[in-house]
Parts: structure tokens; sequence; C-alpha cells
């Protein structure tokens, strides 16, 4: 920073002036704090905590929320249809509530999953643009979406997945499906019997594939 321009041409010849002026400056100079600002909290790419706090308010998405952790367990019932997890008499128990848990995201975690929302709320809700979604949600992942009739989309996801990662498929808004489009979730995240090291599980610590899991 040139301090020439803040000091009066009586003192600009004055060492101990400059030196009070310059060190002052050092002090106070908020190119450092800025930078910081930037980093910290401007910058979605590199914000961390607090500052991704920030981000999840101006995008509508908190760090934490109530999910739910249990699936497919099966409960006493009669309606196969309306209710895929009822069965009969003497298999399972009454109903009593989807159990749930208050996850908090990590920074890497909530960065990821704030951008993503925050693609939705500009998305134009085409197939190309859904599916772009969801691979930046699960990079590396086998996700797709495809049309399965009029008003009709079927999301599917093989291979393994975290509670994290699950619930926000399953929670309806990631990705944004056009008003009226009845969308149809299929995760099949459960390693079966195979001798593929990063799908499937050896001898005796996995069953033989049966079918896929909807929800």
């Amino acid at each position: 920073m040139d301090i020439s321009a803040t000091i009066q041409s009586q003192y600009a010849c004055s060492p101990k002036i400059r030196a009070l002026a310059q060190g002052f400056a050092d002090l106070i100079d908020p190119e450092t704090d800025l930078q910081l600002f930037y980093d910290k909290i401007f910058n979605i790419d590199t914000a961390q905590g607090v500052g991704l706090d920030i981000w999840g308010r101006i995008i509508g998405l908190p760090r934490s929320a109530e999910m739910v952790t249990k699936y497919g367990v099966k409960y006493f019932g009669f309606n196969s249809k309306a209710a895929p997890n009822a069965t009969g008499f003497d298999t399972a128990p009454f109903y009593h509530g989807a159990e749930q848990v208050k996850f908090e995201l990590s920074d890497d975690a909530y960065r990821l999953f704030l951008k993503t929302k925050a693609m939705a709320n500009i998305s134009t809700g085409s197939l190309a643009d859904l599916n772009r979604m969801l691979h930046e949600l699960l990079p590396g992942r086998e996700v797709h979406i495809v049309r399965t009739g009029p008003m009709r989309l079927k999301l599917v996801c093989a291979g393994e997945l975290t509670d994290y990662e699950r619930n926000m498929l399953l929670q309806g808004d990631i990705p944004p499906i056009p008003t009226g489009v009845t969308l149809e979730v299929e995760l099949n995240d459960a390693k079966y019997f195979g001798f593929n090291a990063e799908s499937n599980a050896p001898f005796g610590q996995g069953p033989l594939f049966q079918r896929k899991v909807s929800y």
C-alpha cells in the first residue's frame, strides 16, 4: 500500500511520520482480511464452517436435518401395493414409525450438497440437467434418471451408498422433479456374493443376488 497520498506534504519527508503512517497501514491493511473472507466465506469451493452455514441459509439448505436411517423393515399389514413392506401374521411387528437421526454433515459433504441444491434452483428440469446434477452429487457412481412413461421418471443408483447419500436421494427435492411427474427411486446398495471386490462380497459375507431394492 502506498501511504504517500495519506500524508500531508509538509510531513512527506519526515521519517518518523512516515514510519508511523506505514506501521498503522500495516496493522489495518484490509487486504489480508478480504482474502480471508473470500476464502473462508465467499468462495463456496473453499468456504469452511460458518462460511458454509451462511451459504446454507442463502440456498435454503440446513447442515443438519432429521433423516430416516432404517429401510426395508417388514411390518404387519395386508396391502402390499400401498405398503411394500407389509407382511402377514406372525412374521412382523406393528408399524411404529421410521427411525430417524439428526445428521450433521461434514464440510466436504455439505459443500457438495449445497452446490447440487444451487444447481437444482436454476435447473430447467430436463433429463440432461437432472442427470448432470446426479453425477455432480455422486461422482463416479452408476446413477441416472430415465423416462419410463408419460409423466413418470425412474432414478436408478447401483453401488454402495452412505446414509447421508441415500437420504438425499429419498428426500424428493434433489434432483428437482417437475410438478406432476412421478419419480420412482431404485437403490441397489447391498453387497451380494461375487468376486468383484469393489461391488461384491466373498463367501459367508453376502447373499446371492435376488432383486433390486425399491423404496
